[in-house]
């Protein structure tokens, strides 16, 4: 494929994307037929069917030939693909559920692996976490919140590598998508109280680590999430919007990462 082609298809996977995320195009609706769609974007056939077979790995479309493309249903769309969380992120009424929804996932998640950390991490592992942390909040009392969210990314991501478990260690870079995309739809709708604005809980949970000690770990954890939990209710509130999410449900997040199943 030349590189203007990529480029058409990617014209075409946002545009269509995003309004199938956004509700423009219904959930199992229809779409026009080939030739009709590659000539309203002005492309061949071909670069039309890279752009579907695109959005079908997404989650969003599925082909048939009795049927044409058919729009799926939100429960079958890819919550961790960079793009759909983007384009549903990008609707602010969309922001609060979903970042719920990914807080409510992250509770499952962090507790355990806090645990597990605390009873396997190597002494360097160990070190290396509570260096994030410190890091993490030097960089918000200076008031760069970006560069406090990459050492927040790398001290999470450290918890799940320190806990020595295939699986765990295999969320790694589909956990790092969401705490991107969580930071990106929150960091433009979110003030005063309801700042990004890590807290000592980082320095106690990678101290907790230190000591070996898997119960203060767990504690940690959970207020952590429950910091995360009062933040989000705080920011729906100011902008009268409901936290529960219409489409993004944690059990289809669950189900969307790798080996999550098996956690059960």
């Amino acid at each position: 494929m030349t590189q203007l082609s990529q480029g058409a298809v990617k014209t075409i996977v946002d545009e269509i994307g995003a309004r199938i995320v956004s509700g423009a195009i219904e959930q199992g609706a229809i779409l026009p037929k080939e030739g009709e769609l590659a000539a309203t974007y002005g492309v061949g056939r071909s670069t039309l069917r890279e752009a579907v077979k695109v959005l079908s790995g997404k989650g969003l479309v599925r082909t048939a030939r009795r049927f044409g493309t058919q729009v799926c249903t939100s429960d079958e769309w890819n919550f961790l693909d960079p793009d759909v969380l983007g384009w549903y992120a990008s609707a602010p009424p969309n922001v609060p559920g979903l970042i719920l929804s990914m807080i409510e996932l992250r509770s499952a998640i962090e507790p355990a692996a806090a645990a597990l950390a605390a009873s396997r991490a190597s002494p360097r592992e160990a070190a290396d976490i509570l260096r994030h942390a410190e890091a993490l909040l030097a960089s918000t009392r200076a008031l760069d919140p970006a560069a406090a969210f990459e050492f927040d990314v790398a001290f999470h991501i450290g918890i799940l590598q320190a806990t020595h478990n295939m699986l765990f260690r295999g969320l790694s870079s589909s956990y790092e998508i969401l705490l991107r995309a969580q930071y990106r739809a929150a960091e433009p709708l979110v003030w005063g109280e309801a700042r990004y604005r890590p807290d000592d809980n980082h320095i106690l949970l990678a101290r907790a680590i230190i000591a070996s000690d898997p119960a203060r770990a767990t504690r940690v954890a959970h207020d952590m999430m429950k910091v995360m939990r009062d933040t989000t209710d705080y920011m729906a509130r100011s902008l009268g919007l409901r936290t529960r999410p219409p489409v993004a449900t944690p059990a289809r997040l669950l189900a969307a990462v790798p080996g999550a199943r098996s956690l059960a």
